[in-house]
C-alpha cells in the first residue's frame, strides 16, 4: 500500500461499497432497496432517515510523523467513520412479557456486511468500534470508527 491520505482510503471504500454484492442483497432483502452510498456529508442536511438504508464514508484523520513511525515500526494510520442508517420497526414478542426491537440486530448485521466489503478492499480495516443510536421512531444509525494502518513508504525520519 502506498502513502495516501484518509480521503484516498474513503474514495476506495466508496467505490467498493457501491459494488458490494452481498451488502446490496442484504439491504434489498431486509429494507426493500439497495443502500444509498455517500462520500462525506452535507452539514446543512444531516437528516438521514429519508435516505435509509444508507452508508456514509467520512475521512477523519491521517496520522503520521517521526514519533508515530518510530513507535509503530514505520506505520501510518488512517481514521475513518462509516455511518449506517436504516429503518426497521419489527418487534418480536418473547414469552408474552418481553420485546425485542429488531433494529439493533439489523444495524449490527448491516455493519457486518459493510465491513466485509471493506475487508476485501485494498485498505483493510485494522481495528474498529461501533455504537448504535435510535434518533427516530423505527430509525437506527450505526457509527463505526475505523483505523487502517499502512507501512510508511516515504521513510527518512
Amino acid at each position: 500500500m502506498i502513502r495516501a491520505e484518509a480521503q484516498t482510503v474513503a474514495e476506495a471504500w466508496f467505490e467498493a461499497l457501491l459494488s458490494g454484492v452481498a451488502l446490496n442483497a442484504f439491504c434489498l432483502e431486509r429494507f426493500g432497496r439497495e443502500p444509498a452510498i455517500q462520500l462525506g456529508t452535507d452539514p446543512f442536511n444531516l437528516q438521514g432517515e429519508p435516505d435509509a438504508p444508507f452508508v456514509v464514508v467520512v475521512p477523519m484523520q491521517t496520522k503520521d510523523g517521526p514519533d508515530l513511525s518510530a513507535a509503530e515500526g514505520e506505520r501510518i494510520e488512517y481514521r475513518l467513520m462509516l455511518a449506517l442508517g436504516l429503518e426497521d420497526g419489527a418487534v418480536e414478542s418473547v414469552g408474552g412479557r418481553g420485546k425485542v426491537f429488531r433494529g439493533y440486530r439489523s444495524a449490527a448485521e448491516f455493519e457486518a456486511r459493510a465491513l466485509q466489503v471493506l475487508m476485501d478492499s485494498a485498505y483493510r480495516p485494522a481495528v474498529w468500534e461501533s455504537e448504535t443510536a435510535q434518533p427516530g421512531e423505527n430509525y437506527f444509525e450505526r457509527h463505526v470508527f475505523i483505523t487502517v494502518t499502512a507501512e510508511n513508504t516515504i521513510g527518512g525520519f
